[in-house]
């Protein structure tokens, strides 16, 4: 048949052959329309979203809760009277070895002195104001949060019967010391 100055349309999921060379065959891509889809997509942001967002807050607003909630007061506080009365006796406390000690834990009396762990590792025992020895389980430089697992944190402290020291460390477990010699006994 001839052409009769028709043009007949091509479908884009047909297979064509290039003009120039006939054994390779080439897939067209469908036709798109780009602009039209960014169209949808600016409508469904400027007008779409906010007009859906608008309906669903009054459906919130206007649609009576299952909730009833009810008028509450609170009561009167208690006066601070007897055990609730104001007690600021720390404020007159004394307070020791100030700068000297860094972060005691759990403070130890036995015969005047105080024994107790430190932020830096260390046990120390403490007579008149005056560390008399300490004890530290791992190598200086101690006293920083990078070094406490290698140094320890001595959060514990008790005595025994033969007056040796019970030591509960956060990192490096529970020790047996005996800080005359300076030695751990486990």
């Amino acid at each position: 048949m001839g052409d009769y100055g028709l043009r007949q349309r091509r479908r884009d999921d047909q297979d064509y052959l290039l003009p120039q060379t006939s054994h390779i065959k080439v897939r067209l891509p469908p036709k798109t329309k780009s602009g039209l889809t960014c169209c949808k997509f600016l409508f469904f942001v400027f007008v779409g979203l906010p007009l859906s967002l608008v309906g669903f807050g009054s459906y919130l607003v206007f649609t009576p809760g299952i909730i009833d909630p009810q008028y509450y007061s609170m009561p009167e506080p208690p006066e601070l009277t007897g055990p609730l009365a104001v007690n600021d006796m720390l404020t007159k406390a004394e307070r020791l070895m100030e700068g000297e000690i860094s972060g005691p834990e759990s403070i130890l009396l036995d015969q005047g002195k105080l024994y107790t762990g430190t932020y830096n590792g260390k046990v120390v025992e403490i007579l008149k104001n005056e560390v008399l020895r300490f004890v530290r389980w791992g190598p200086p430089p101690c006293g920083s949060y990078i070094t406490e697992p290698t140094c320890g944190r001595p959060l514990g402290v008790r005595m025994t019967s033969n007056k040796q020291l019970i030591v509960a460390d956060a990192y490096l477990g529970i020790y047996s010391v005996n800080i005359v010699e300076g030695k751990d006994v486990f």
